[in-house]
């Protein structure tokens, strides 16, 4: 442009004129670059501020969708976005996705906070310097970028995954909210993640400075997001389709631990108005572990609360799910599971075997392609030394379970490597191409594998999404969209189990608690230090305030704690004092062991740790006086506590709930369940606590041998031991039992 302008001013045009037309070729230039969706390169701050010109054309295009979710079969009216076949066929094409950037040259966003940590970190366990750190992370980087789209193809994908989501309602359900978030207006979409270790980053770094959360793939697939949906579908329409993602996972999470949350999870949605529209299950990992089924379990009582949302499968590519005789009865229940629901599925563990197979035929054209690559990338390679045969290489997700290499090639076990093991420094994922060397410290290398595969999950989970999209609006690749496909009717659970009835029922799922008392619908909350002093008021029941200790959910025992709200509704009883003391009641049902869930802030900043405390309550002992100020340097973690203090009733045995997270301020809730399985990993800690101050005494018996007497109430005391005046604050939303 500035070569046309310097040429219109030589012609004597005036400069005004020149810079008039400059401006008319811009326009016209942008229009035809916005046609070909070029313009990801553009914050995504100025999508949000220029879609605002466009607000009332997607106010009518709300209207029509609106009209079409309601049954409304004769609105055929062309859509003003009438491109959307177009695009969605554009955006699936995965030789356009960009190329991926080193993350220390990924240019930083306006208002990002510096790297934690900085980028002059390296870890020396594994580097000898910064330097090194950096440039085998930009090699890995830079070859995975010329295997990508060899490797993960759309052919692949299709033989490896379904997109139908519960046949075509939750497909078009999915595609007209995918549609709505568009709008200035509307509703980001919102998408629930859960998994286990692999899914929050375990293993994964592309230096050792590289924050694991932001290096897994549910933190890639939001940036692919942003790169492939919103770089291409904002610049036509009044937004972008934004999404709000919702990080479930933990480290060990399996379905049953889905299932033990699901209450809370439920909540979270049901507090912001929100149905998710889609749900990631990432837990196969885990799950291959227990022999109940939790998995199918969890998958009922989502689509029971959730019949319009997306379920989304992902089968991870360790080992013993790739090789199918190594777990056959899993590997059939997980494609049964989905079957039998109709789930849509990302089945990386095929794929793994698909490629496989490629490799191995030498005639195959993947084979050919894959070869020529490989031929560059390990040519003048020696450290280590490259595999003797191309079809013994894993290219998606490493499947030697044992060991790992040294630059030798000698293997090498989890327990010889950094930090365990200063002698090894330099330790690379055996048979895995791009070569890849380990940068942080976790074991189980097929687990938890390099972040090349987490690219590669993030990528298929995208590409699956968009076919959902696809799909639910009837796109053909003959024809463009031309009106709304009237929905089909909601799919309800089936009557018919996968796995026998009876051991569905086994895995109980707390839908409908015993007690529960949650800030948001209630802001009662009693007071009993006057009541400290009166001891003989309570145990005979004489005092009204004394009887209403038997009734009240929630009443301070000691120090500041209120029900307290803001403006982003986040409701609470909320203590910013050392030493406050808050009790809340739960009714327990038959004497039997009780599942107990806790909610509470945490946060960056301000909140921090609290104790909880359980007191079984006999009928006998309903007016006892409650623990109080005098009470609280009792309180103990259990984990600090001798064996032979535990029964002395020195201390008040206490569970230590952290406040403390790296970003953000979250809900989040501790489960502590009446039951336990073998592999629930997570429950163990949370497990034993109960049993030892509750469900023991539950299930005693006295001297006589005769039953202890029933246990009525469970009360649930939360103390604030905070003493650093930065982290002084605590504040619980929701306690319940089941």
């Amino acid at each position: 442009f500035a070569n046309i302008i310097d040429r219109m001013s030589r012609r004597r045009l005036g400069s005004s004129s020149a810079r008039a037309m400059g401006l008319i070729l811009l326009f016209l230039a942008a229009i035809n670059v916005s046609r070909l969706g070029w313009l990801s390169f553009l914050s995504y701050d100025y999508y949000h501020e220029s879609a605002s010109s466009h607000n009332s054309r997607s106010s009518h295009l709300h209207s029509q969708i609106a009209n079409a979710s309601n049954g409304n079969n004769d609105n055929k009216t062309s859509l003003p976005f009438q491109g959307v076949c177009t695009e969605i066929s554009n955006a699936l094409d995965m030789h356009s996705w960009p190329p991926i950037i080193y993350h220390k040259d990924i240019p930083p966003r306006i208002g990002d906070e510096p790297p934690v940590p900085p980028h002059t970190f390296f870890d020396a366990a594994f580097f000898s310097s910064v330097e090194e750190d950096d440039a085998q992370g930009r090699k890995v980087v830079a070859d995975f970028n010329r295997l990508r789209n060899t490797v993960l193809t759309p052919g692949l994908l299709e033989k490896s995954a379904d997109n139908r989501g519960r046949g075509t309602y939750a497909a078009q359900t999915f595609a007209k909210r995918f549609l709505r978030a568009k709008e200035k207006e509307g509703r980001p979409l919102a998408i629930g993640v859960f998994g286990s270790s692999f899914t929050i980053g375990s293993n994964c770094g592309e230096s050792s400075s590289h924050d694991s959360t932001q290096c897994a793939w549910p933190h890639r697939l939001r940036n692919r997001w942003e790169e492939v949906v919103l770089g291409r579908m904002t610049n036509r329409t009044a937004g972008g389709p934004q999404v709000e993602w919702k990080m479930f996972q933990e480290n060990a999470q399996a379905s049953v631990n889905i299932a033990q949350k699901l209450p809370a999870l439920i909540d979270e949605f049901a507090s912001h108005n929100i149905t998710p529209d889609a749900i990631l299950l990432d837990n196969t990992i885990m799950d291959a572990k227990f022999q109940q089924p939790w998995f199918e379990a969890v998958v009922r009582a989502l689509i029971q609360q959730y019949p319009e949302t997306l379920i989304v499968s992902i089968v991870d590519a360790i080992p013993g799910i790739v090789d199918e005789f190594a777990n056959k009865k899993f590997a059939q229940m997980l494609q049964n599971v989905q079957q039998h629901y109709g789930m849509a599925t990302v089945d990386v563990a095929n794929m793994a075997r698909v490629l496989r197979e490629d490799m191995n035929d030498t005639q195959s054209e993947r084979a050919h392609a894959v070869t020529s690559i490989l031929d560059a990338l390990l040519h003048n390679q020696t450290e280590p030394p490259p595999p003797s045969s191309y079809n013994k290489i894993d290219l998606l997700w490493p499947q030697t379970p044992n060991h790992m290499v040294l630059s030798n090639g000698s293997h090498v076990g989890d327990v010889e490597i950094a930090p365990f093991n200063k002698k090894h420094k330099i330790v690379y994922w055996a048979n895995f191409v791009p070569t890849t060397r380990k940068t942080k410290v976790a074991h189980y290398p097929s687990n938890h594998p390099p972040w090349v595969t987490h690219q590669y999950v993030a990528d298929s989970v995208l590409y699956i999404l968009l076919r959902v999209v696809q799909m639910g609006f009837e796109c053909s690749s003959s024809a463009d969209l031309a009106s709304i496909p009237a929905l089909e009717t909601p799919q309800s659970v089936p009557e018919t189990t996968v796995a026998p009835k009876a051991e569905i029922e086994s895995c109980f799922i707390c839908t409908s608690p015993i007690t529960r008392i949650d800030a948001k619908t209630t802001n009662s909350i009693g007071n009993a230090t006057a009541l400290q002093s009166d001891q003989n008021q309570i145990n005979n029941g004489n005092s009204s305030k004394g009887s209403s200790m038997e009734e009240e959910g929630v009443i301070v025992t000691c120090g500041d704690f209120q029900w307290i709200t803001d403006a982003r509704h986040r409701s609470g009883w909320q203590s910013d004092r050392h030493g406050s003391i808050v009790r809340f009641r739960l009714k327990v049902k038959d004497n039997q062991p009780p599942t107990i869930s806790i909610t509470h802030m945490k946060s960056h900043a301000t909140f921090g740790d609290l104790l909880v405390a359980f007191r079984p309550v006999k009928k006998k002992d309903i007016h006892y006086l409650p623990l109080g100020c005098k009470d609280a340097d009792r309180f103990k973690n259990i984990g600090v506590i001798e064996r032979n203090e535990l029964t002395s009733g020195r201390f008040v045995p206490s569970y230590l709930l952290k406040g403390k997270i790296q970003e953000f301020s979250r809900w989040d809730t501790m489960v502590f369940p009446g039951h336990i399985g073998y592999f629930d990993l997570i429950a163990v800690s949370p497990w034993r606590y109960l049993n030892e101050t509750v469900l023991s005494l539950m299930q005693g018996r006295d001297a006589n041998d005769d039953a202890i007497e029933e246990v009525e109430y469970v009360d649930v005391y939360v103390i604030n031991l905070n003493e650093d005046s930065k982290r002084q604050r605590i504040k619980i939303q929701t306690v319940t039992s089941c």
